[in-house]
C-alpha cells in the first residue's frame, strides 16, 4: 500500500490519536495523506479535502464509528479503494476493527495480510408525484418506510 488516505471523526480526540500514532508507526512506509480539516487540527501538512477522498489512494483508514464510515463511501463513491474502519464508536457494524487492534490491523494489511468484503453502493431517490424530493447515494442497503425510523438503544441487563 503506497498511498493511505486517513479520515477522523472531527470530534473525536481519540481519533486525531490514532491518526497521530499511524503517522508514527507507519508514515516510513506509506506516503499518509489526513483529511484537511483533522491535518490541521494536528499539525499535519499532508492532506486531501473530503470530496477527493479515496483519489490516488490505495487504502482509506477511517477513525470513528460507522456514520463516518458511510460519510467516507458517500464521498468517494467513484474509488474502488478498500476501507478499514476503526471503531471508535459504540456498534461498529462496518468499522470492525477495534481501537485496541489497529496498529495490528493495519500492520497486517500494509503485509498484504487482509481479505476484501464487497459492497454496493446505491442511489436511492424518492419522487412525490413524479416529481423528485430526495436523492442519495447510499452504501450496502436501504431501509424505505412509512412510518418513524427505529433506533438502536442500548439496555442494561
Amino acid at each position: 500500500m503506497k498511498t493511505i488516505h486517513i479520515v477522523c471523526k472531527r470530534e473525536k480526540m481519540d481519533a486525531l490519536e490514532i491518526a497521530g500514532e499511524i503517522l508514527k508507526q507507519f508514515g516510513h512506509r506509506s506516503t499518509i495523506l489526513v483529511e484537511e480539516e483533522a491535518a490541521a487540527r494536528i499539525g499535519y501538512g499532508a492532506t486531501f479535502e473530503m470530496e477527493h477522498v479515496g483519489e490516488g489512494a490505495d487504502l482509506i483508514v477511517v477513525l470513528g464509528g460507522d456514520g463516518t464510515l458511510l460519510s467516507v463511501s458517500r464521498h468517494g463513491k467513484g474509488a474502488e479503494v478498500p476501507i478499514m474502519g476503526v471503531n471508535l464508536g459504540s456498534l461498529g457494524f462496518l468499522t470492525e476493527t477495534p481501537i485496541e487492534e489497529f496498529a495490528t490491523t493495519l500492520e497486517n494489511v500494509l503485509n498484504g495480510d487482509f481479505s476484501i468484503s464487497k459492497r454496493i453502493m446505491l442511489d436511492v431517490g424518492v419522487k412525490r408525484e413524479g416529481d423528485p424530493i430526495f436523492d442519495i447515494t447510499i452504501l450496502n442497503d436501504a431501509v424505505i418506510t412509512k412510518d418513524a425510523l427505529a433506533r438502536i438503544i442500548d439496555i442494561e441487563t
